[in-house]
């Protein structure tokens, strides 16, 4: 029996040889396709639906689980639990359109201490989120930003939260963590690629949460994925870039330290900016993200916590929970009897935010 299998993807209309044994849903990964799965390939979301014909495999347990029996007659399995035999037609749900925000800092200079002498070479700094990826171009004598870009974490397709991604690295041993790792060099050169600039990008200065910190230097996901949740991670990081003839290739990364916990360098980094508006304690700096940070600080300490934000905020766990992306509802009204709602970029809905059921409840 060959061990290659080959099915075609539409609309994309790629054909696609793959590992036989391995699951749809990690096949079109591989593939770059990226396919709704908030848990990461588990079983538990049943949100990574795919319209199936050619060879139509017979409905697993995960598929009878989460589909209704008109979706299970017209085709529709979960990519997470086929198992390719070769000769499928996979249909693909087209992507979410992102929130596409544009960043306009370009022109904005920042109180910075300088680098290095005039002529050498830029700086891009990243905010390396679990959702969304965001990088700002820096002259590293003037402060000036120079270029902003942002772009979705295509990690995504490996889990929506850091749990289901850590996960993900811990079953599948090494292949997963570097599947993962590559993935986030992707992401960053990708930023400094949308980009360009006269000057080569000399260092690359990174803050992010400690789960996409262990998750971009390839560490054991055990660590902080288990009690006490220590990532091993004990200082800041500087290392040359692993770039392979890409964008960065000869550039410096530096990951400032970590707090502690799922607490990560993303809170440091917002603790230091602080500094330019010298705030009088006692004050609470809140980041509210898929990964959520809290820090409260008197005049004697400061105290840091950290919870998922994705569940409240990105519909995760919700059966018609998405993102607040087009197609979402934000927003829901009751006026005289009548239910009404709000949908990002108009038209028909096809979810709801957790904010949106919120506004429901």
């Amino acid at each position: 029996m060959s061990g290659r299998v080959s099915i075609s993807i539409r609309p994309q209309g790629l054909k696609l040889e793959a590992e036989r044994g391995k699951s749809l849903l990690d096949v079109l990964a591989k593939a770059g396709i990226a396919v709704n799965s908030e848990c990461g390939g588990l079983g538990t979301c049943g949100k990574c639906k795919v319209r199936i014909s050619g060879s139509v495999p017979v409905p697993s347990s995960l598929d009878r689980l989460h589909l209704s029996a008109g979706e299970l007659a017209d085709g529709m399995r979960l990519a997470c639990g086929v198992i390719p035999s070769g000769g499928e037609i996979v249909e693909c749900p087209p992507s979410p359109a992102g929130t596409n925000f544009k960043l306009q800092l370009e022109q904005v200079s920042f109180p910075v201490a300088p680098w290095r002498e005039a002529g050498g070479g830029a700086v891009l700094a990243v905010d390396l989120g679990t959702t969304n990826i965001v990088g700002h171009l820096v002259e590293p004598v003037s402060g000036r930003v120079v270029a902003s870009s942002n772009r979705e974490n295509s990690q995504a397709v490996f889990g929506a939260d850091i749990m289901s991604r850590l996960t993900y690295a811990s079953h599948n041993g090494d292949k997963g963590r570097e599947t993962l790792c590559r993935a986030a060099r992707a992401d960053i050169e990708g930023l400094a690629e949308d980009m360009r600039f006269e000057q080569p990008v000399t260092d690359v200065i990174a803050g992010m949460n400690t789960a996409m910190e262990v998750l971009l230097l390839g560490t054991d996901p055990d660590l902080l994925g288990r009690y006490p949740c220590d990532s091993g991670i004990n200082g800041p990081v500087h290392i040359a870039f692993p770039s392979n003839d890409g964008f960065l290739q000869g550039a410096l990364l530096h990951l400032p330290s970590i707090i502690g916990g799922f607490v990560g360098s993303d809170t440091v980094a917002a603790l230091l900016s602080l500094k330019m508006f010298s705030p009088e304690p006692p004050y609470a700096l809140l980041d509210i993200g898929t990964n959520a940070e809290v820090v409260v600080v008197t005049d004697k300490e400061m105290v840091a916590c950290s919870t998922a934000a994705g569940p409240a905020f990105e519909g995760m766990g919700i059966t018609c929970g998405m993102r607040g992306v087009a197609g979402a509802i934000d927003r829901v009204f009751f006026d005289k009897g009548d239910f009404s709602i709000s949908v990002i970029g108009g038209g028909t809905a096809r979810g709801i935010t957790g904010s949106g059921l919120f506004s429901l409840i």
